[in-house]
C-alpha cells in the first residue's frame, strides 16, 4: 500500500477477507483514503463484487467519514455515487424482468389449471381405446 499505485491497492482489496474489513478500514492511513474510494468507484462501476463494495463503503464511512468530509474528495465520492447509481438501474431492469415474468408464470399456471379439467374430455388414446374393447369383447 505505501507505493499508493491503484493496481496494489486493488489487489489489497480483494485479498481482503470479509471479516477483517471493518479492522483493515479503522487501520487505514489517512493517506490512502482517496485511493481506496477510487478503487472502491472502480470495482462498483463492474459490477462483479457488489455486497463485497458496499461492506467496504460502509465501513470505511463509519471509520474515515470526518475525514472524507473535512477533506471533500469530491471526484472520487462523484464516481462511486455514479457507479452505485448505475448498479441501482441495472438491479431494478433485473428486478422488473424477473417480477413480469413471475407475473406471467402464474398467470399461465392459474390457465393451465382451469384447462385441465378440459383434458380430461379429450378422446382417448387409441391404445386406451383397444384395451377397452377387447375387455368388452370378453364379457
Amino acid at each position: 500500500l505505501q507505493l499508493n499505485e491503484a493496481e496494489v491497492i486493488h489487489n489489497v482489496f480483494l485479498s481482503v477477507p470479509v471479516g477483517d474489513i471493518e479492522f483493515v478500514c479503522q487501520q487505514l492511513p489517512v493517506a490512502y483514503t482517496a485511493s481506496l474510494l477510487e478503487t472502491l468507484a472502480g470495482e462498483t462501476a463492474r459490477g462483479r463484487h457488489l455486497e463485497f463494495c458496499m461492506r467496504w463503503l460502509c465501513f470505511l464511512l463509519k471509520h474515515h467519514s470526518v475525514l472524507i468530509e473535512k477533506e471533500g474528495y469530491r471526484s472520487q465520492l462523484k464516481d462511486l455515487q455514479r457507479a452505485l447509481c448505475a448498479q441501482t438501474n441495472d438491479l431494478r431492469r433485473v428486478f422488473d424482468t424477473n417480477h413480469y415474468s413471475m407475473t406471467y408464470l402464474l398467470a399461465a399456471s392459474k390457465l393451465k389449471v382451469v384447462d385441465t379439467p378440459a383434458r380430461l374430455e379429450e378422446p382417448e388414446e387409441p391404445e386406451a381405446k383397444r384395451q377397452k374393447q377387447d375387455t368388452d369383447s370378453d364379457v
